[in-house]
Protein backbone atom coordinates (compact mmCIF):
# COMPACT_ATOMS: atom_id res chain seq x y z
CA UNK A 1 0.00 0.00 0.00
CA UNK A 2 1.35 3.23 -0.93
CA UNK A 3 -0.21 7.07 -0.60
CA UNK A 4 1.44 10.10 -1.35
CA UNK A 5 2.22 10.97 1.83
CA UNK A 6 3.52 7.64 3.31
CA UNK A 7 6.43 5.04 2.72
CA UNK A 8 5.07 1.71 1.39
CA UNK A 9 3.58 -0.60 4.16
CA UNK A 10 3.32 -4.64 3.52
CA UNK A 11 -0.37 -4.56 4.03
CA UNK A 12 -0.72 -8.46 4.07
CA UNK A 13 1.36 -11.64 3.00
CA UNK A 14 0.75 -15.20 2.08
CA UNK A 15 2.92 -18.64 2.72
CA UNK A 16 3.15 -20.37 -0.90
CA UNK A 17 2.57 -23.78 -1.58
CA UNK A 18 4.94 -25.99 -3.19
CA UNK A 19 8.81 -26.43 -3.70
CA UNK A 20 10.64 -23.16 -3.51
CA UNK A 21 13.91 -23.00 -5.03
CA UNK A 22 17.23 -23.36 -3.47
CA UNK A 23 18.91 -20.29 -2.31
CA UNK A 24 20.50 -18.79 1.02
CA UNK A 25 17.32 -18.91 4.21
CA UNK A 26 17.37 -15.77 5.83
CA UNK A 27 15.95 -15.59 9.38
CA UNK A 28 14.66 -12.64 11.02
CA UNK A 29 13.88 -12.79 14.45
CA UNK A 30 13.12 -10.16 17.42
CA UNK A 31 13.58 -10.78 20.99
CA UNK A 32 10.86 -13.39 21.73
CA UNK A 33 12.52 -15.95 19.86
CA UNK A 34 15.97 -14.68 21.47
CA UNK A 35 17.47 -18.35 22.93
CA UNK A 36 19.98 -21.03 22.73
CA UNK A 37 17.72 -23.66 21.29
CA UNK A 38 16.12 -20.87 18.40
CA UNK A 39 19.86 -20.12 17.54
CA UNK A 40 21.28 -23.04 17.29
CA UNK A 41 18.45 -24.67 15.16
CA UNK A 42 18.93 -21.97 12.79
CA UNK A 43 23.06 -22.06 12.77
CA UNK A 44 22.03 -26.23 12.05
CA UNK A 45 20.55 -25.15 9.32
CA UNK A 46 22.93 -23.15 7.48
CA UNK A 47 21.10 -20.34 7.77
CA UNK A 48 22.04 -16.35 7.91
CA UNK A 49 20.26 -14.49 10.57
CA UNK A 50 19.29 -11.41 12.09
CA UNK A 51 17.58 -10.98 15.63
CA UNK A 52 17.37 -8.69 17.87
CA UNK A 53 18.04 -9.42 21.92
CA UNK A 54 17.34 -8.07 25.21
CA UNK A 55 19.43 -5.20 26.15
CA UNK A 56 21.00 -6.76 29.38
CA UNK A 57 24.11 -5.21 31.47
CA UNK A 58 26.20 -8.38 29.27
CA UNK A 59 24.61 -6.74 25.95
CA UNK A 60 25.62 -3.49 26.99
CA UNK A 61 29.38 -4.65 27.69
CA UNK A 62 29.97 -6.61 24.69
CA UNK A 63 28.73 -3.68 22.28
CA UNK A 64 30.37 -0.82 24.64
CA UNK A 65 33.94 -3.60 24.06
CA UNK A 66 34.17 -2.84 20.46
CA UNK A 67 36.33 -0.53 19.09
CA UNK A 68 34.76 2.76 17.58
CA UNK A 69 36.80 1.75 14.10
CA UNK A 70 35.44 -1.32 14.13
CA UNK A 71 31.83 -0.06 13.34
CA UNK A 72 30.85 0.03 9.64
CA UNK A 73 28.59 2.79 8.93
CA UNK A 74 25.24 1.55 6.61
CA UNK A 75 24.05 3.77 3.88
CA UNK A 76 20.55 3.68 2.86
CA UNK A 77 20.64 5.75 -1.21
CA UNK A 78 17.00 5.16 -1.73
CA UNK A 79 15.71 5.92 2.31
CA UNK A 80 12.16 7.26 2.58
CA UNK A 81 12.13 9.18 5.58
CA UNK A 82 8.78 9.70 7.33
CA UNK A 83 8.29 12.93 8.74
CA UNK A 84 5.68 13.60 11.24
Amino acid sequence: MRTPLSAPVIAAIRLRGGNAASGTIIVRLDSAFYNAAVIGAIRRGGARFSVTVPANASIRAAIAAIPGQAWTPIRYPRAIWDVI
